[in-house]
């Protein structure tokens, strides 16, 4: 299935592309994107959902990293 991505950037099923990239990516792969609004189909067979952008707004007020090393 022949794609074009609609995003400013998509990352997904081992794909990465921008806005305007074209790509063949399996039938499933397509019809996902296509239903979520992030490509169009370019042969028209598959609609193009509405992209649903959720405002989502992280704080962060403390980050601790744990590591743990062996010695040998």
């Amino acid at each position: 299935m022949k794609v074009e991505i609609l995003e400013n950037r998509l990352s997904s099923d081992g794909f990465v592309g921008e806005l305007g990239d074209r790509f063949t990516v399996p039938e499933y792969v397509g019809v996902k994107w296509c239903g979520l609004g992030w490509a169009k189909d370019l042969s028209g067979a598959v609609a193009t959902g509405e992209r649903k952008v959720i405002n989502a707004e992280l704080k962060v007020d403390n980050i601790t990293m744990d590591q743990n090393s062996e010695s040998r």
